[in-house]
């Protein structure tokens, strides 16, 4: 089936807006010093970034969903779990040896991976039990594949009406916000669970409604976008419901920046208020934007493959967003050490953080370049294919 190449955009502009967050807040030494009781628009603008994993696990609803509209639903439901099990798997995996430091952005402390330890501080040490059960959005799609995947004949039904798929679609993105100020209300749950010490039933409860991404919302973020796949997967879906895509986005943008305006406190502290519920109806707003300027710049029934280059280096990153989620951060350590052999001031500038998250770019352009030569052989992309997850 045809890729969506629009959507390969999304992608490729979401990753590399994480590369470039993940280099600032792993790599700048002075971001204990910044006011985050009282951050300037620019910190909160990216903070509210963090909250992007939406944007992926929206996009893995159309795509999963485009790819599966010319399968049987059988075919369908084992490839989805399949999938599901394989993502939840690779994200401990990636917890213990590849990811990040978890980092405490007012203590300053990183706890890194096994590898991250490795290259950071020359050790071989395992990271902690908390680090490696903590949500990330490969566990945020996990979970929610394995558990939608039994639903397929439901959520895939090709039956439905364009009107009722229109209905379950927005019912599911209006389920967004309101699943949002709902989570403020369970927050105290998970409180009272922690404070006895953290296990197996925190660490579950943590994923539902804890962490800075957690399933609720996005599980919903996901069935919309498994809606709008259902949408697209028809003839002439889009154009049908494009003014409709139009105005809800609008109605989310505004609503999401109204409640931003209204609400005190700030984004980067505000992960249980109406703040944090506020910027995720605003995200989803813009994901929705993305979506249709996706489609009306690049019409899905157009036989022309002729692109710009920006749009290939762009499509390039979203093809392989997957892998660059897994392994940039070991990348952005390796460079990080062979920029401290000439000096260690450059981690105290802004500028020169921001020109090394910069030059982690052009180091994966380069990678993609000569990967895609080989058609991105044993990237992740490449090995989920092989055993027929997904086409």
């Amino acid at each position: 089936m045809k890729r969506l190449t629009g959507l390969d955009v999304i992608r490729g502009i979401g990753i590399i807006l994480i590369i470039i967050i993940h280099s600032l807040k792993y790599f700048y030494s002075g971001i204990t010093s910044i006011n985050f009781d009282s951050p300037s628009i620019i910190i909160s603008f990216l903070g509210s970034i963090g909250l992007w994993a939406g944007l992926f696990i929206f996009m893995s609803g159309i795509t999963n969903t485009y790819v599966s509209s010319n399968q049987s639903l059988n075919t369908a439901k084992k490839k989805l779990f399949l999938f599901g099990i394989c993502l939840t798997l690779l994200n401990f995996i990636y917890l213990f040896f590849l990811a990040p430091p978890n980092f405490d952005i007012y203590q300053g402390t990183p706890n890194y991976s096994f590898l991250g330890n490795l290259i950071n501080n020359g050790i071989l040490s395992f990271p902690h039990f908390s680090n490696i059960f903590r949500t990330t959005p490969l566990l945020i799609l996990g979970i929610s594949w394995i558990f939608l995947a039994p639903f397929s004949s439901i959520l895939f039904k090709k039956k439905y009406s364009l009107n009722k798929k229109i209905i379950l679609f927005t019912l599911f993105s209006f389920a967004i916000p309101i699943l949002s100020v709902l989570r403020i209300y369970l927050y105290p749950i998970y409180t009272e669970v922690f404070s006895k010490g953290f296990n197996l039933w925190t660490f579950i409860l943590g994923a539902f409604i804890e962490a800075y991404s957690p399933i609720i919302p996005f599980f919903a973020f996901l069935i919309a976008g498994i809606f709008i796949g259902n949408i697209i997967s028809t003839k002439n879906g889009f154009i049908k419901v494009k003014k409709y895509l139009i105005f809800l986005s609008l109605i989310f943008t505004i609503s999401g920046i109204a409640g931003i305006i209204l609400s005190p406190g700030n984004i980067i502290k505000g992960q249980t208020n109406y703040l944090w519920a506020s910027a995720i109806t605003l995200d989803y707003g813009i994901f929705l934007f993305f979506v249709i300027l996706g489609f009306i710049v690049y019409n899905q029934d157009s036989k022309s493959n002729k692109f710009s280059k920006l749009t290939i280096f762009l499509s390039n990153f979203g093809f392989l967003s997957l892998s660059i989620f897994v392994f940039e951060g070991i990348i952005s350590s390796i460079l990080g050490r062979f920029a401290d052999i000439f000096s260690l001031s450059w981690r105290i500038s802004i500028p020169l953080v921001s020109l090394f998250a910069f030059c982690n770019i052009i180091i994966w352009a380069i990678i993609i370049k000569f990967w895609k030569k080989t058609n991105y052989k044993y990237s992740l992309e490449h090995l989920i294919k092989r055993i027929k997850i997904i086409n």
